[in-house]
């Protein structure tokens, strides 16, 4: 395989430019390294997007799984060249990704310049999402899954009635939530039961991020008593009513759990509140009753060293953030 990946990069570049600095520098290196831009990285990706329009499926294949190396001049740019010019080559690729007959290589393509995560590939993942490949529209929302850039948000809504892959579904939640969309909101909270994990956790961190009152009661049950896996996200999820008692004594109680996991995340949800009642607690002597919400919060089973590399507050002895209360008065104790 090797060895073919660099028979093909050769006759690309036999075919396209012939000049012996270009050899070396196309051979490819290690998947997570980036050369940067040099005299020949702009001519080496034009020869590529030239060799793409070709019917050498050899070449072709070679080129999408070096994708990310040669395409690298789009995200530093060379001496003389500038974004107009950057958005002329992704123009050609979107061209291309609209005409290549083989879609494994256009997929494979997708996948690994995606790591890019650059403003300038959007028009191109954009293109993807209304696409008649199935693998390409995925490739564009995941692509929005992360980005909350471009004007896709109907796009997207619409793709969800016929979108019956879980793996994809559980992408296209996080695409739609992240851009607070609640066209789909009652979808979403049936699928906090769903069967699939992967599922169930979008739907459980979309009706958290996208504030669903009707999520509360749902959150708690699967925070309480649903499945090990599930049970982390649910709390963390519950943060935007983290100052509402029911939920408080809740957190309170989970912060004392054995299972680590559930135990963090009840860490981390009640250090968003700023709830009076929390800050009440933490002002009474260890000494008194611990029963219920009036119980004193110190987490037993916690190292303070885990609450205080946690806190994104600053660590002033006279603080009123509940967090750095607590951290004091777990001290105290």
């Amino acid at each position: 395989m090797a060895r073919a990946a660099r028979t093909g990069l050769r006759r690309l570049l036999a075919r396209s430019l012939g000049l012996l600095p270009i050899l070396g520098a196309l051979i490819p290196g290690p998947p997570s390294a980036s050369a940067p831009s040099d005299e020949y990285s702009w001519d080496r990706m034009e020869a590529a997007i030239q060799n793409l329009r070709t019917d050498d499926t050899e070449v072709k294949r070679d080129i999408a799984q070096d994708a990310y190396q040669i395409f690298a001049p789009l995200f530093d740019l060379p001496t003389g060249r500038d974004a107009m010019d950057a958005r002329r080559v992704v123009d050609d690729l979107r061209h291309w990704v609209r005409v290549e007959k083989d879609e494994w290589i256009s997929t494979s393509l997708l996948r690994e310049i995606e790591l890019r995560e650059d403003a300038v590939l959007d028009p191109l993942f954009a293109d993807a999402l209304s696409s008649q490949s199935p693998n390409l529209r995925w490739a564009g929302i995941r692509w929005f899954k992360w980005r909350e850039d471009g004007d896709v948000l109907a796009t997207l809504e619409d793709l969800w009635p016929h979108e019956d892959r879980p793996w994809v579904q559980a992408d296209l939640i996080a695409a739609l939530a992240l851009r607070g969309s609640t066209r789909r909101i009652d979808d979403f909270l049936d699928l906090t039961a769903s069967d699939d994990p992967a599922l169930a956790q979008a739907g459980i961190e979309a009706v958290g991020g996208l504030m669903e009152p009707r999520a509360v009661p749902v959150l708690t049950r699967i925070a309480r008593s649903g499945p090990d896996d599930l049970r982390a996200a649910a709390v963390d999820a519950l943060a935007p009513w983290s100052d509402e008692p029911p939920v408080l004594e809740l957190l309170l109680d989970l912060s004392r759990t054995a299972e680590t996991t559930v135990r963090g995340a009840a860490i981390r949800t009640m250090g968003t509140s700023t709830s009076p009642v929390l800050l009440e607690i933490l002002h009474r002597p260890s000494t008194e009753d611990d029963s219920s919400l009036s119980s004193s919060p110190r987490p037993h089973h916690v190292h303070p060293k885990q609450w205080t590399r946690r806190t994104p507050w600053s660590s002033d002895a006279n603080s009123t953030c509940p967090w750095q209360m607590w951290n004091r008065t777990w001290r105290r104790g």
